[in-house]
């Protein structure tokens, strides 16, 4: 393989699972974050895709909401000047 893009995913990774125990040290977010898990599983068992894509996009979103706003200034690398979120994280609340 490519060293340089393997490299590039183990950081990366590295960055999404920090980004992961941030957002479930947050209060309520463990609690929120298994409600939409199982919503995500009862659509997916109920074989229902847009139903399974909605909920999955909103974890996501949820869970990036949650990071993003509980890291040290200098770490909003993907912050925008006005404070609103990137494009690619939808509101969901």
């Amino acid at each position: 393989g490519n060293p340089l893009v393997l490299d590039m995913l183990k950081r990366l990774n590295s960055r999404i699972t920090r980004l992961r125990a941030r957002s479930l040290m947050h209060d309520d977010r463990r609690r929120d974050s298994m409600a939409e898990i199982d919503l995500l599983v009862a659509a997916l068992e109920a074989r229902d895709p847009e139903a399974a894509r909605a909920a999955a996009i909103a974890h996501v979103a949820n869970a990036a909401e949650v990071a993003l706003a509980n890291l040290p200034e200098e770490d909003h690398g993907d912050a925008r000047e006005d404070g609103e979120r990137p494009p690619a994280f939808p509101q969901t609340r």
